[in-house]
């Protein structure tokens, strides 16, 4: 029987799942007045909507707000998405930068999300109305 190394199978499930979140997150912080972003993507997502406040396009721009989701008064989960404004009509939006990937079936842009997120982006909807923009 071969070994782990001849293979190249990670043995142990909390040493394969720490090597699926490194393989799966390549970005690279970047810093923009001050503010940390997580992925230049997100930093320039977040730049975009610096600039759009300054022009008088947005207000009350906000970078990583935490929302408290809570159903049937109990709270469930915590969700910071990258950046929240209000729009020309004063109506919150709420955006969070992601990635996306080529579909191999259809050929179509499709955003990098997993599970836990899409959870999260259903649970802002119920709980506050709020679709969570993706960029």
């Amino acid at each position: 029987m071969q070994s782990e190394k001849e293979t190249g199978r990670i043995g142990g499930t909390a040493e394969a799942e720490s090597c699926k979140a490194q393989m799966r997150v390549r970005a690279t912080k970047t810093a923009i007045d001050g503010h940390v972003f997580d992925s230049k993507h997100e930093a320039d997502v977040c730049a975009e909507l610096m600039l759009q406040q300054k022009a008088g396009l947005i207000s009350k721009l906000q970078f990583h707000p935490t929302f408290v989701l809570i159903v049937n008064g109990i709270p469930v989960c915590k969700y910071t998405p990258d950046a929240t404004f209000h729009d020309e009509k004063d109506e919150l939006r709420v955006i969070d930068a992601k990635g996306f990937k080529k579909s191999r079936k259809t050929g179509k842009l499709l955003p990098r999300v997993d599970r836990e997120f899409g959870i999260k982006r259903k649970l802002m909807q119920a709980c506050f109305g709020l679709d969570v923009e993706l960029r």
